[in-house]
């Protein structure tokens, strides 16, 4: 019997001690110390592979586990893959183990939410996501998914490690024929794959370990010039039969005009049409400047994905019936409309808002997104852009997010690398101009009247064009940083206007911020003028970035009752920096009984030195200070 009894604990031993194993995976404690500093998640483990049959077919498999520490690195609890024509989700599994490492829960496919994308018209592709709740930190989530490609204009890059994340291991591995080939550039790292070759595939293999967590510091540009990754282009590809290479920019377009084939050429009726519109221009400039208007008045911009991806711009014929069109075919309409009044010019792929890698002349990839026309110099004295899907943008200027951006001309003779002109301060403007009516008793009259021309134009048609009430109020004192007030009165201008206008008025029983006897304390501007976060911080090493250059004009002028007078002014202020400027004035008119105060906020150059930050923090601490400034009215009685 006791050998019976040994033999059975022996046995259960062997039974038990593997289940034990396996149940407990990824605990929080197996992470290396060093990998914990400044990292908001850890990436435990991540294998990606991705095999390419042909030039359009390929699958990758990816295993990913993430160990996250805090809600500051919550972004990696979700899940999200878009599928289209081209590319699509096969399957997807999420596992959850908590800080031990024991297993929580399990989801499949079957589990996650899938919504179209497009504006409705046309429903092309889907976005498959799902969002893991955390009970608490730190926990661990393992993806594995796999997602097969029908076509292949550009390969997943291989993003080796995101902000405050540390890495414990991660690898990729491209397998591809010898005779497709392919190109890859690695950003901010060093790392050379293994290379080896079986039969007629090369396989290489990246591959790192042990990664601490990099921070990137507030508006520091586009992440790419922090974070490793490897970027991969495709020589030889295909989409829905379409081959191309892409090895140059010139055969890159050259593809993207294949596409379009004859389909750009309008009808005899519409060519008469609009030939008809600029009948009495006076030259090619005032011509495109009544077609694009007809755009901007007509044409309707819906996001579309049709046809090989969303490459294939819907005829131009068609977007003049139908009257709407996402980016390529309305820039493709405008191009057919001009040619019909003799004025030549290109669609341009672009990329809009920053993009995931760095464009160069010297590694053409697909790294776009956007579309818009370029006419070349000829019309008037400089090269005019085109942004076709918006119906406020003024005739030849560009928001910052194409604003200075390399972009694809695609000529007849195929793709050409260009750059877009930068944005300037003088193409972002808010001048804005107040009366402050105040008696001696603290009840004001506000009246206002603000304008903005670029960016600032778009954001206040935003805000204000046919909203509701309410919500036009919540902008003016939240956005705009007005004193709270229940008597607002808006009146706005019409979207052609340029600058954008609008006018305000509002009125308060008690304006001021406070009262101490016969002294009324207000703020010196109604108007927010510094919108920028400018930090303390003196161990900052990574470069600033404005969003754009711009200016701020403001007028405020108290109208003082009889019974008030400024006890005393501040003192005027002007900063100058290559940068940037600021300016104040303050002046007070014994006769009128006016308080005037001019400022002047200008942001001429959007980067700043990183060893060039804390002139930068003091500029904008003594701007902000003078901004905040109260001016103190005092009771003549």
């Amino acid at each position: 019997m006791k050998t019976s009894w040994v033999v059975f604990v022996l046995l259960m031993s062997l039974i038990t001690g593997p289940i034990k194993a396996q149940t407990t995976k990824y605990a929080f404690s197996d992470i290396p110390k060093e990998l914990l500093k400044d990292a908001n998640s850890v990436k435990r483990e991540e294998q990606i592979h991705m095999i390419v049959k042909d030039p359009q077919t390929a699958t990758v498999s990816y295993h990913r586990v993430y160990t996250i520490l805090n809600s500051d690195g919550e972004e990696e609890l979700n899940f999200q893959k878009y599928s289209s024509t081209f590319n699509y989700l096969t399957d997807a599994k999420i596992t959850v183990y908590n800080s031990d490492g024991k297993l929580i829960q399990t989801y499949n496919k079957k589990d996650m939410s899938n919504t179209s994308f497009g504006e409705g018209l046309v429903e092309d592709g889907k976005f498959t996501y799902f969002k893991v709740t955390a009970p608490s930190y730190p926990i661990t989530i393992e993806f594995d998914f796999n997602v097969k490609y029908k076509g292949i204009l550009r390969y997943p890059n291989y993003y080796i490690q995101n902000e405050d994340q540390a890495v414990q291991q991660s690898s990729f591995q491209m397998e591809v024929p010898s005779s497709i080939g392919f190109r890859f550039r690695g950003l901010n790292a060093a790392y050379k794959p293994d290379k080896k070759t079986i039969g007629d595939h090369d396989i290489y293999t990246w591959s790192v370990h042990n990664l601490t967590a990099k921070t990137i510091e507030s508006h520091s540009g586009p992440n790419y010039q922090y974070l490793p990754q490897i970027i991969f282009a495709a020589n030889k590809f295909n989409m829905d039969g379409f081959a191309g290479n892409m090895t140059t920019w010139q055969g890159f377009g050259e593809w993207i005009s294949s596409l379009k084939g004859g389909e750009n050429a309008l009808k005899a009726p519409q060519i008469a049409f609009y030939q008809g519109l600029v009948k009495d221009a006076g030259s090619n400039e005032e011509k495109a400047r009544i077609l694009y208007q007809y755009l901007q008045n007509n044409m309707r911009y819906v996001s579309i994905q049709l046809g090989i991806g969303g490459w294939r711009p819907f005829p131009a014929s068609f977007v003049s019936d139908k009257k709407y069109g996402d980016c390529k075919a309305l820039s493709h309409f405008m191009q057919a409309a001009l040619a019909a009044v003799g004025i030549q010019s290109f669609p341009a792929l672009i990329n809009y808002g920053d993009a995931d890698e760095p464009v160069t002349n010297d590694f053409p990839m697909n790294s776009f997104n956007h579309e818009i026309l370029c006419i070349p110099s000829g019309i008037g004295k400089d090269t005019v852009w085109l942004e076709c899907t918006s119906n406020t943008a003024n005739f030849g200027h560009l928001s910052y997010q194409t604003a200075d951006h390399y972009a694809v001309l695609l000529t007849p003779e195929g793709g050409k690398l260009v750059k877009t002109p930068p944005t300037t301060d003088n193409d972002n403007i808010i001048a804005s101009h107040h009366t402050i009516q105040i008696d001696k008793a603290g009840k004001a009259r506000i009246t206002s009247h603000i304008a903005g021309t670029g960016f600032f134009k778009q954001f206040f048609i935003d805000a204000l064009y046919q909203v509701q009430a309410r919500l036009k109020n919540d902008f003016i004192t939240k956005s705009l940083g007005f004193k709270q007030t229940d008597s607002i009165t808006v009146t706005e201008g019409s979207m052609g206007q340029t600058p954008y206008p609008f006018d305000i008025q509002l009125s308060y029983d008690q304006f001021p911020d406070f009262t101490s006897g016969n002294k009324l304390f207000v703020s010196s501007r109604p108007l927010s003028l510094f919108f920028e976060e400018v930090d303390e911080d003196t161990a900052r090493t990574q470069d600033y970035y404005f969003a754009f250059p711009y200016q701020i004009r403001d007028t405020t002028i108290f109208e003082l009752n009889a019974m008030l007078k400024p006890e005393s002014l501040p003192e005027n202020k002007k900063l100058e920096l290559p940068y940037g400027s600021y300016e104040s004035n303050y002046k007070y008119d014994t006769d009128n009984h006016t308080v005037t105060i001019i400022s002047h906020f200008c942001i001429q150059q959007t980067r700043v030195k990183a060893n060039k930050y804390q002139e930068l923090y003091k500029f904008a601490h003594l701007a902000g200070d003078d901004l905040g400034e109260k001016i103190v009215l005092r009771s003549a009685d």
